[in-house]
């Protein structure tokens, strides 16, 4: 929705000024090397900012589509508890809790649905939130990083609770972080972003320990404070999101840091070059904060800012 508000004002702001110009043209008050230079800024600045607005909306229908048919899957999994329930394979506790995820997780679904409708079918800033003053020319990196994102296509995400689903979502991560995090599924609870940090925990200290970069006495410690480290992370960016104003919950932020340590992995790497890779992790996280708790770019590098500098105080000791 962001992206869309901001290219819809690019363009009306670029239409309104090429409409000004045309009409300092027609009388006479603009000399031609001018009014080239000013026409060819102002028609650049629609062109580019339609093929943006073009390329999210398609990204938004296939959204739309998988969600539709979310819906659908969790409608019938509601059907299917009742059933389980009134039979008695399902106690009344457990078919209470069963229901109300998949309660959640339908309304969710529907409220996406919604807004992916509102949104495509837009055709001015309006619709979007509304008209925002923006510069035609300056175009910031998380602006630039996300534009790149769309033009890789829509992605898939992963069957929740598999392990064909968390490394279809490891790729998603890595590829896209936030085409992946503004698609996320939330609200099925913490155990499942919690395996899937702990398995890359478990990899990374694994990798480490066969090519000699730990010792082995101290593989569990290793491991440990990793696993530590991603719970720390998470608690810190719950806390500054909410001084922040953002919105979202724990488990918005433990899964931020489960996939935002995935780069960690290849610290096997020798010569501080797995390191360095790892920094990819910075800008997975910051992806994470800005979708899931819905902050600005600048918020959300203030709050990748602190937490970064309590993981380094943690992991200046695993070196």
């Amino acid at each position: 929705m962001r992206v869309l508000q901001r290219e819809f004002s690019k363009k009306e702001k670029a239409e309104r000024l090429l409409s000004n110009l045309e009409k300092l043209k027609s009388e006479g008050a603009v000399a031609d090397d001018q009014y080239e230079a000013l026409r060819q800024k102002y028609s650049t600045a629609i062109e580019l900012a339609s093929d943006v607005i073009t390329a999210r909306k398609e990204e938004m229908k296939a959204r739309l589509e998988e969600a539709e048919k979310s819906v659908v899957v969790y409608a019938q999994e509601l059907k299917n508890l009742e059933v389980k329930f009134k039979v008695g394979e399902l106690q009344a506790d457990q078919y209470q809790r069963e229901e109300q995820r998949n309660s959640l997780r339908l309304a969710r679904a529907k409220q996406e649905i919604a807004k992916l409708q509102q949104a495509i079918a837009s055709t001015s800033s309006e619709g979007v939130g509304g008209f925002i003053d923006v510069d035609l020319e300056a175009r910031g990196a998380a602006a630039k990083l996300g534009e790149i994102e769309m033009l890789t296509g829509p992605i898939e995400l992963g069957a929740p609770g598999t392990v064909q689903g968390y490394l279809q979502d490891a790729i998603n991560a890595i590829k896209n972080p936030m085409t992946f995090f503004e698609r996320m599924r939330v609200g099925t609870g913490l155990l499942e972003p919690m395996i899937f940090g702990g398995v890359v925990c478990f990899i990374s200290t694994f990798l480490r320990l066969l090519f000699g970069e730990v010792p082995l006495g101290i593989g569990i410690v290793y491991f440990l404070s990793l696993v530590v480290g991603v719970a720390v992370g998470a608690i810190v960016i719950l806390i500054m999101t909410k001084l922040l104003q953002g919105e979202g919950n724990l488990e918005s932020s433990v899964r931020i840091t489960a996939y935002s340590i995935l780069p960690i992995i290849v610290w096997f790497i020798p010569y501080n070059i797995g390191i360095l890779i790892s920094l990819y992790g910075v800008y997975i996280m910051f992806a994470g904060i800005q979708k899931l708790h819905s902050l600005t770019a600048e918020k959300s590098a203030v709050a990748v800012l602190v937490t970064i500098v309590i993981y380094a105080l943690l992991l200046s000791l695993l070196r």
